[in-house]
């Protein structure tokens, strides 16, 4: 096998590759390295953690067909360490491949190829197209609401709900809850739990739409895009019922723009408290601040309350996640009672948000 190829075009797909897969749960060893067949012109890269398997394609210059499997991670490292604009020579001689550019050569051992397992798209039903922009930017609102505990594996992910003519994309982790709406219609309505990592490799895709379509047993789902495709495997569920949750009835409202809300918060984070007490009345907007150290704050909100007076406390850092990231403009937070979720939203999405009060 031979080949040469721009630094900066292999580095950004190994990379990408490495975002899906590096963060798997395999124990098995082969699944720590990377396939590299060339053929036709074309390097292909095969990489896999058990539960997510990808294949990502470039263009190589003067190459001979061929395949070598080798460490994943050393093989990006020493990628990387050549300049930006380099063009890298790859060729592999017994069991060795060579990696070399501008005077500067590594020679690593590979494996046998036939040790790595087999990956091919998988066969699916019903296949749809979605904007990778909408995916992406629905994704990027809730992603940071999943659990980080795997002990409730199935909350670790984002569940894509989709309704035919629009999509869902929800995420919890008990405490908070992210619910972003997209006009995304895939002409089916069926509920998905994609792992949360993945945002960061569609967003290195460069396309404007991809393929999605799920195995007839629902337990993967398979992304076609024209350089490569993703089989991923689905986190079981069941996902809880998100929609139930929501609070219903009456409610005191505070309307204040986010750009006022993160000036406060910018204050209320200089002295690192864990939580924040809201104050609110349609007299006062005060948000009232503590530390460890012993060192106390006071804010006056600039807004507008409706409704009964209320002292809520709300977790300092998911609080902040949330308004980072609400749309720029009017935002609103409900308060159905003192152990009630709060619901926080905005006028310019269908983006909504829970939180829970903190019980003091």
């Amino acid at each position: 096998m031979k080949f040469k190829v721009e630094k900066k075009l292999i580095e950004r797909n190994i990379t990408s590759i490495g975002k899906l897969v590096g963060g798997g749960r395999s124990a098995l060893d082969i699944h720590n390295n990377i396939l590299l067949e060339v053929e036709e012109g074309r390097l292909r890269m095969y990489a896999t953690s058990g539960d997510i398997e990808m294949v990502m394609s470039i263009p190589v210059l003067d190459s001979k067909p061929g395949r070598a499997l080798v460490d994943r991670k050393k093989f990006t490292s020493l990628i990387k360490v050549f300049e930006k604009d380099a063009v890298v020579d790859v060729s592999t001689s017994d069991s060795n491949l060579t990696i070399q550019s501008e005077g500067v050569r590594y020679r690593v051992v590979t494996q046998d190829p036939e040790l790595f397992p087999p990956i091919s798209p998988k066969e699916t039903t019903g296949t749809f197209m979605v904007s990778l922009e909408d995916v992406i930017g629905a994704l990027d609102r809730v992603e940071f609401c999943a659990a980080s505990d795997d002990s409730r594996l199935f909350l670790t992910g984002i569940l894509w709900d989709s309704r035919d003519e629009s999509s869902r994309f929800v995420a919890t982790d008990s405490f908070v809850l992210g619910v972003a709406e997209r006009e995304i219609p895939t002409g089916r309505e069926f509920q998905a739990i994609l792992p949360r990592n993945l945002k960061g490799v569609l967003k290195d895709i460069e396309a404007e739409k991809v393929e999605v379509g799920f195995t007839e047993d629902q337990n993967y789902m398979t992304i076609r895009f024209p350089e490569g495709f993703i089989n991923i495997r689905l986190i079981q569920g069941p996902y809880p019922n998100y929609e139930g949750i929501f609070p219903e009835g009456t409610y005191s409202s505070l309307r204040i723009t986010r750009e006022d809300m993160d000036r406060a918060l910018k204050a209320a984070t200089a002295i690192n408290p864990d939580n924040l007490k809201f104050v609110l009345s349609e007299d006062s907007l005060l948000i009232h601040a503590a530390n460890t150290d012993g060192d106390e704050l006071e804010i006056q909100l600039e807004g507008r309350y409706e409704g009964s007076p209320y002292e809520i406390v709300l977790d300092t850092k998911k609080f902040v996640d949330i308004i980072r990231h609400l749309p720029r403009g009017d935002m609103e937070m409900r308060i159905y009672g003192d152990t009630s979720p709060i619901l926080i939203g905005s006028g310019e999405e269908n983006l909504k948000y829970l939180i829970m009060p903190v019980k003091i």
